[in-house]
């Protein structure tokens, strides 16, 4: 029994991906040779063997086709053979023009990382447009990968980046991505150890503050603070009226206190 094997349909945007996975399904299936045109029929070759290969070069045709979005199905339906198909698909998404070169070279090289973007999906974003220059015989070399890549990180990342620009004569690529990756960890976990602490504090009760400074400490502070807020309205309503609201306050607080002590 044939093993099964499926990969995302051709959709104009991911053909990058497609043609790796499918050049590699059709290997595994030991058909790809059928596409590169590396086997072809003998010219001496028996009925048996002239009807196995036209079985083959239908089963691998049928494989392409039926990996192809039905938008996209209109570049390959004039095509009688696999790799027919296939150079029409290539010819169509790798159109080696200037103005295609010129294109993915501008949004390579003016990529740019914001801030709350994950590291892995900036990465791909790159890797994705140096796959299709490449594809179209205009490859990015892996200094200026680096060099582009360092400069396209936000502020957050400005320490890293300071740091590996002082030892470039022997960074790659790899390095300078795991070091990215490694430093979103970092900073994801500091993040979460600061929202905890502010949470504990703010959470902390009022109790557990006197208790810390002593209950007198506490009412002289806030009576500090009351009385230089209040100043600051003062001319707004009746002095004496004003005057009056402060002692009875004043009253409360202190006497309070007083009263509690006694009891205790």
């Amino acid at each position: 029994m044939e093993e099964k094997w499926s990969i995302e349909k051709l959709n104009g945007s991911n053909w990058n991906t497609w043609k790796f996975q499918m050049k590699h399904l059709l290997i595994a299936k030991g058909l790809w040779s059928l596409v590169d045109g590396s086997e072809v029929l003998a010219s001496e070759a028996s009925v048996a063997a002239v009807a196995l290969f036209q079985s083959r070069l239908h089963k691998v045709f049928a494989t392409i086709v039926l990996a192809i979005d039905s938008a996209q199905l209109y570049l390959v339906t004039s095509c009688e053979e696999p790799k027919q198909a296939w150079n029409a698909l290539k010819n169509h998404f790798e159109r080696e023009t200037l103005a295609n070169k010129l294109l993915l070279k501008k949004q390579y090289f003016r990529s740019e990382m914001k801030e709350g973007t994950s590291v892995d999906q900036h990465l791909k974003h790159m890797k994705d447009i140096t796959d299709k220059l490449a594809a179209i015989g205009a490859p990015i070399s892996e200094e200026d990968q680096v060099v582009t890549l360092l400069g396209s990180l936000p502020r957050s990342f400005a320490t890293l980046v300071t740091a590996i620009e002082t030892r470039m004569d022997d960074v790659s690529l790899d390095y300078v991505q795991q070091a990215l990756i490694h430093e979103e960890m970092k900073q994801s976990e500091q993040s979460g150890q600061l929202s905890g602490a502010e949470s504990a504090l703010a959470g902390r009760p009022l109790r557990g503050i006197r208790h810390a400074m002593g209950q007198h400490v506490l009412d002289a502070v806030m009576w500090v603070i009351f009385t230089v807020t209040v100043q600051t309205i003062r001319h707004a309503i009746r002095p004496h009226a004003l005057d009056v609201v402060m002692s009875v306050i004043f009253s409360d607080i202190v006497l309070g206190n007083v009263n509690g002590t006694k009891q205790r």
